[in-house]
């Protein structure tokens, strides 16, 4: 995970974005990405540094928003949906899941067991700190409708955001074919 969250935050806004605002739209994997890189970038963060812009909106398409300290695995067992893992990963011995595509992985690169740690959230989430879109992606076979409402947006509402969600139709990319 540092490895993805470093040169986001290595660059710094000021690089990229200075005095503008931005809106931030994260799919699938990104969204635990962008959760743990953009912290501390909202625009009501960056003002009490007296610094101009900053982020205005988060939107999360399809996305993975975890909880600090929580794995994707987790994630995945604490929606109801464990037993969809094997469609996609085998379990080896020690827990740990590795994809069965031989061909290459639906949802990104096999990791290794030196990096099940590196891959859980590890700092603070910025959707505590900036208003939150959910696009609800009907379609999609790789996170379960049920998963969207009963996890990532409730657990972003448990920290008292405001989620304001809406529903699409088209099949993403992470629809497998």
């Amino acid at each position: 995970m540092s490895k993805l969250i470093s040169p986001l935050r290595g660059l710094g806004y000021e690089v990229h974005c200075p005095r503008m605002t931005s809106v931030v739209i994260m799919h699938s994997y990104g969204g635990k990405v962008g959760t743990n890189a953009l912290h501390s970038l909202s625009r009501e963060a960056r003002s009490q540094k007296g610094l101009k812009g900053g982020i205005i909106q988060l939107i999360y398409v399809c996305a993975f928003a975890p909880a600090e300290g929580q794995s994707m695995a987790a994630l995945i067992a604490e929606s109801g949906h464990e037993e969809l893992m094997p469609v996609v990963f085998h379990i080896e011995e020690n827990g740990g899941p590795r994809f069965r595509d031989t061909k290459g992985p639906l949802i990104g690169d096999d990791l290794g067991e030196s990096e099940e740690e590196e891959c859980k959230m590890t700092g603070p989430a910025a959707c505590k700190e900036n208003p939150v879109a959910y696009v609800y992606c009907t379609k999609d076979s790789m996170v379960p409708l049920g998963t969207y409402e009963k996890l990532l947006v409730a657990s972003i509402e448990k920290d008292g955001r405001e989620v304001k969600t809406v529903f699409f139709f088209w099949r993403l990319v992470t629809v497998p074919t």
